[in-house]
C-alpha cells in the first residue's frame, strides 16, 4: 500500500480450439461465432470467446481462441453507500474460484464509473474506482477521497458485473474438450461438427501470492510502469 502497488487478482487461463466439419470438406456456408459464446471442458469449466468469429463457407475448419472465465451475474446488486469512505466486499465468491482481474463494471445510480488501478492521477471530481484484496484476500471496491477520486453520494445504489475463473486449476491438459456447443452445431444442422484442443490452457493463476509480491513489488518500483531499456521491458 505504501508504494500504491495494485495486487493481482485471478487470471484465466487460454487456449486455441479448433472446429471442423466430420466429413473433412469445406462448411459449405458461412456461419458466425458470437462473442461470449460458451464452451465446456471435460471437467465441467466454462470458457468463452471474447471476441465474434466468422467461419469462411470455403474452410473445413476455424480455430476459435478461448478463455476460462463466466460472467458471474448480468447485474448484481451490490448495495447502497451508507457512510462516507465505505467499501464494498464482494462476497458469495465460491471458496475454488477468483474475481477476474480488471473485469468489473460498475454502474452507480445507473451512471457507469471508471475503473483504475491507482488514484494517483484523478482528480477530485473523477468518478473513479479500485477493485483491490483486502487482508482477507476478498475482492473488494475502493472509491477515492475528494482529492483523488470522488466519494459517492450518501444513499446512492450501487450495481455491476465481473468474471469469475478457476484461476491455475483452468491451465488443463490438450484434448480437454469434445462437445460442440448446441448453439453453434444448430446454426448449421446439415453438417456434423467437430472440436479439438491441441495444446494445455495456459496463463491462469490465483490470487497474487506474497512469493510473487516479493519478486514484483521492486520490479514495479524500478520500472513505475516506464519502459525505456531492454531491462525494463523485461521486468515489466
Amino acid at each position: 500500500k505504501l508504494v500504491d502497488y495494485h495486487i493481482k487478482a485471478g487470471v484465466p487461463a487460454s487456449t486455441d480450439l479448433t472446429l471442423y466439419t466430420s466429413d473433412g470438406k469445406a462448411l459449405g456456408e458461412e456461419i458466425i461465432i458470437p462473442i461470449g459464446t460458451k464452451w465446456t471442458s471435460r471437467d465441467g469449466k466454462v470458457w468463452i470467446n471474447t471476441k465474434s468469429f466468422t467461419w469462411n463457407p470455403a474452410f473445413k475448419s476455424i480455430k476459435v481462441p478461448v478463455t476460462q472465465k463466466y460472467l458471474a451475474k448480468q447485474e448484481v446488486n451490490l448495495g447502497v453507500i451508507t457512510y462516507r469512505g465505505m467499501n464494498i466486499e464482494l462476497g458469495n465468491i465460491p471458496a475454488d474460484q477468483f474475481y477476474v482481474e480488471g473485469s468489473m463494471t460498475l454502474y452507480i445510480d445507473g451512471e457507469t464509473w471508471t475503473l483504475v488501478d491507482t488514484f494517483a492521477y484523478s482528480g477530485p471530481f473523477d468518478k473513479v474506482y479500485k477493485v483491490e484484496l483486502n487482508d482477507s484476500l476478498v475482492p473488494t471496491i475502493y472509491f477515492g477521497d475528494n482529492i483523488n477520486g470522488i466519494m459517492p453520494s450518501i444513499n446512492s445504489k450501487l450495481t455491476g458485473s465481473y468474471y469469475l475463473t478457476y484461476g491455475a486449476a483452468s491451465n488443463i491438459e490438450e484434448d480437454s474438450f469434445s462437445q460442440v456447443p448446441a448453439e453453434i452445431q444448430n446454426l448449421i444442422p446439415t453438417k456434423r461438427l467437430k472440436i479439438k484442443q491441441e495444446s494445455a490452457a495456459s496463463g491462469g493463476s490465483n490470487y497474487e501470492g506474497f512469493e510473487a509480491l516479493k519478486r514484483r513489488v521492486p520490479l514495479s518500483i524500478k520500472t513505475l510502469g516506464v519502459a525505456i531499456t531492454k531491462e525494463d521491458y523485461e521486468a515489466i
